[in-house]
């Protein structure tokens, strides 16, 4: 049962079971999408994305995968993961973004240089701006590992070796709001590190501060966060995605409503001989 209880005498708050509010009429938990009953430990109604989950009770919760999945809102479940192949630009690396879940598939964004020649400055040729991560036959590919290996590819122009990924749990509204910004960024004309221009780090630093914005941080966290993380503004992806983890710290400690924290759901690196 879900029903939360205080262990600290006379203090109260609206806010208990998954740092949601509780309705003290009903005793029933508000999701934002839908209302969640304590007693029975279920919604009080089908999600309003059911038809997304075919073969999964409108009922479920995080699709019967509580364990490695989170559902903010009462609707579905979605995932970003930032890329890294650290071989890249002279062992510099390289980042790109995977956005979707393993019902609905994945989109790639990658900022993928000036073409041949590899110039640190010029003209982006060749990105993906929202590429969907299909097979040989046009189905979605959607296992994430299978995912990531397809993506080394999927741009017949450029070639890639992931072998690092960090997967972010994110609502379905977030997944949207992320998918634009880092799709906007990968349209830049100028291709440049450290500016003009965009660079691959751009998609990856784009969609994380999405998230976070989507989260309603405190109005000076950037400055906050910027002053207490060195290499936010770091512009090897290879140290960046070495510190996402400290990033994704000092976000939730200086989150306005820290009920919803970042959390890395998982990470690793991927075994090109097994991916099943």
């Amino acid at each position: 049962m879900a029903a939360q209880h205080s262990r600290y005498g006379d203090y109260s708050t609206r806010y208990r079971f998954n740092g949601k509010e509780q309705d003290e009429a009903t005793g029933f938990y508000y999701y934002g999408a839908r209302y969640y009953a304590p007693s029975l430990s279920r919604w009080l109604s089908t999600d309003p994305l059911a038809e997304k989950y075919q073969g999964f009770s409108p009922y479920n919760y995080t699709l019967n995968n509580p364990i490695n999945l989170v559902d903010p809102d009462g609707r579905s479940v979605d995932d970003i993961i930032f890329l890294l192949d650290r071989e890249k630009a002279h062992k510099n690396g390289h980042m790109a973004v995977l956005i979707g879940d393993e019902k609905n598939g994945w989109t790639y964004y990658s900022i993928n240089g000036t073409g041949e020649g590899a110039r640190m400055y010029g003209f982006s040729k060749d990105a993906d701006k929202g590429t969907s991560i299909v097979d040989g036959y046009k189905n979605k590919i959607l296992n994430m590992k299978k995912a990531i290996i397809a993506a080394n590819n999927i741009n017949v122009n450029e070639e890639h070796s992931y072998d690092g990924y960090k997967r972010i749990k994110t609502s379905n509204s977030e997944d949207k709001n992320a998918g634009k910004k880092v799709k906007k960024v990968t349209e830049t004309t100028l291709y440049g590190i450290a500016g003009p221009g965009k660079s691959c780090i751009d998609t990856a630093q784009e969609a994380f501060k999405s998230v976070v914005e989507d989260r309603d941080l405190d109005a000076q966290f950037w400055k906050i966060f910027k002053d207490n993380i060195s290499g936010e503004d770091d512009l090897i992806p290879n140290n960046w995605f070495d510190k996402l983890e400290k990033r994704i710290e000092a976000v939730n400690k200086n989150k306005t409503n820290n009920s919803n924290p970042i959390k890395i759901i998982s990470k690793g690196k991927i075994n090109y001989e097994k991916t099943d």
